[in-house]
């Protein structure tokens, strides 16, 4: 079984305070996917935008 790891990202929305969240994945990437999947439909979404991008 391999071992996923927490990756912090701030979820950003329209008309409301960005949203610091914590995802876990198996790399940065899976766990950015994972985030983008889980908020994209709420109202107001724009994009999850990862806290250290030079790790992507």
């Amino acid at each position: 079984m391999e071992e996923l790891n927490n990756y912090e990202f701030e979820v950003h929305f329209r008309n409301e305070p960005n949203r610091e969240i914590t995802q876990k994945g198996k790399t940065q990437q899976e766990a950015l996917f994972i985030a983008e999947q889980a908020y994209q439909n709420e109202p107001g979404y724009l994009a999850v935008i990862s806290i250290e991008p030079h790790k992507i």
